[in-house]
């Protein structure tokens, strides 16, 4: 097809290949097959790139998980345990992360932190703020953003110091998924 007085080929593959060529051209059989054959040639090495993209990709999540799990494993004190748990979370690009735990008086104590907490922030389990939610519920809480619409009538407080993407309760004897599907908690397991 002539485009403003260039002759342009596309061929679809895994994208496109496109050549555009000076002047009016009438492509000869030969070359149509050369090109055709050139779009399978390119379209079969991205596919190989793209399989070797997944593959180096999840064995690296497959190793980061060893490592975590290598250092939890390692870890004999509550503190170390909070230590590697922050430190996962910032190799997972976290700006900020904290491991709280259930204390007396129905407080959640903080066991770590790096950069989430203000000085002498406290919260307290009945709180309406999705750390206090993930612990009173034993669910995940996943937000993309601080809103009070995320809370679909939850009494959110937008000015508690605490910044949250992820809440994640940490439930004694369990395991969130089960063939990649979250597991009901119940209730009346102590989230800690």
């Amino acid at each position: 097809r002539d485009v403003t007085g260039v002759q342009t080929c596309a061929l679809p593959i895994l994208g496109v290949l496109a050549a555009a060529f000076p002047g009016t051209r009438r492509f000869a059989e030969a070359e149509r097959t050369a090109v055709l054959s050139l779009a399978d040639q390119c379209a079969q090495a991205l596919h190989r790139a793209q399989l070797l993209t997944s593959e180096t990709a999840a064995r690296r999540a497959a190793e980061r998980f060893h490592r975590i799990l290598s250092a939890l494993s390692g870890a004999t004190r509550v503190g170390e345990v909070a230590q590697v748990i922050i430190g996962y979370a910032a190799e997972l690009g976290a700006v900020a992360a904290v491991v709280m735990w259930r204390g007396l008086h129905e407080q959640l104590a903080v066991l770590a932190d790096r950069g989430y907490l203000k000085a002498g922030a406290r919260l307290t389990i009945d709180a309406a703020h999705p750390l206090a939610h993930a612990v009173r519920t034993g669910q995940a809480v996943w937000l993309g953003h601080r809103s009070a619409e995320a809370w679909q009538g939850e009494a959110f407080d937008p000015g508690l110091p605490l910044q949250v993407q992820v809440a994640v309760p940490l439930v004694a004897g369990a395991d969130h998924t089960v063939a990649g599907n979250p597991r009901h908690c119940h209730l009346d397991r102590q989230a800690i």
